[in-house]
């Protein structure tokens, strides 16, 4: 299955990356994370790997995310695996010379 899905962000180029970069943030990326633990390399690197855990329903979720590619501001890519999922996330960030 492949999904696609694109999200418009009002802000200059460099915030946003900022913005993407800061672990702080995940919980307003990623509806519903719960938590995220670094288990090794460097978080946000290629070939480093977390632990992030989800509310789903009334229970919870966990995934193992394995950075594979990190270009910013042009991209970042990651693999994202649970219990019976196989999951492959390409994300391209294409900027507008302006915004209102």
């Amino acid at each position: 299955m492949e999904f696609t899905q694109e999200l418009t962000v009002n802000v200059p180029r460099p915030r946003f990356i900022e913005l993407f970069d800061d672990l702080e943030n995940l919980k307003v990326w990623q509806e519903g994370l719960i938590s995220f633990e670094a288990l090794t390399g460097t978080p946000g690197q290629p070939g480093s790997t977390s632990r992030l855990v989800y509310k789903q329903g009334r229970g919870t979720m966990e995934m193992v995310e394995t950075v594979t590619r990190r270009d910013l501001p042009e991209a970042f890519d990651g693999v994202y695996d649970a219990k019976g999922v196989h999951n492959v996330c390409r994300n391209e960030f294409l900027f507008r010379r302006s915004f209102r």
